[in-house]
């Protein structure tokens, strides 16, 4: 037989980076992804937002019909950037990005579920909080050289407002 080329059609939370739908297709069109989604819906339900890049069959007025009509917000990546573009959400916790932490402090170890007591001094504080934005300004350079887009999302709260504070200005997701 003749080689052809398969086409992977994945939808994954964005949340839980949980792949909802993934399917090898031998075309890419509208009714391909109608299926993908299909299967996605069926399984998990209907999303709130379905985010998609800048290609064709994602530009199908189908597409967008379909989904205004079972309410779900349809948003394309941002034009020029790769197919698949990559977004890293690190979840960030305030007491860990602003610590105020001062004297003595109990520290958990999650994995191991213990606790253990420590004494923080200024000085120690000021080096850990360096160490801190340094290891995050090194993350936001290697995304930054490879096309990705990286934002610190805070950890608790409603998932929406957290990417509105740094997701949506970085340019990782738009709203």
């Amino acid at each position: 037989g003749k080689l052809t080329t398969a086409k992977l059609a994945a939808y994954i939370d964005h949340a839980t980076r949980y792949p909802v739908s993934n399917r090898w297709y031998l075309s890419e069109d509208v009714t391909t992804l109608r299926d993908a989604l299909l299967r996605a819906f069926l399984a998990f339900g209907l999303p709130e937002v379905v985010y998609v890049d800048q290609g064709a069959v994602y530009r199908a007025e189908q597409l967008a019909w379909s989904l205004a009509c079972v309410n779900v917000k349809l948003v394309h990546s941002r034009p020029y950037y790769s197919q698949g573009r990559g977004v890293i959400l690190a979840p960030a916790a305030t007491e860990e990005s602003s610590p105020d932490w001062d004297g003595n402090c109990e520290f958990v170890e999650a994995e191991a579920r213990s606790r253990h007591p420590h004494r923080l001094d200024r000085d120690t504080l000021r080096r850990y909080s360096d160490a801190y934005r340094r290891h995050f300004d090194l993350w936001k350079d290697a995304a930054l050289r490879h096309g990705v887009a990286l934002a610190r999302v805070p950890a608790t709260g409603d998932l929406g407002t957290a990417l509105r504070l740094e997701a949506v200005p970085a340019g990782a997701v738009e709203f």
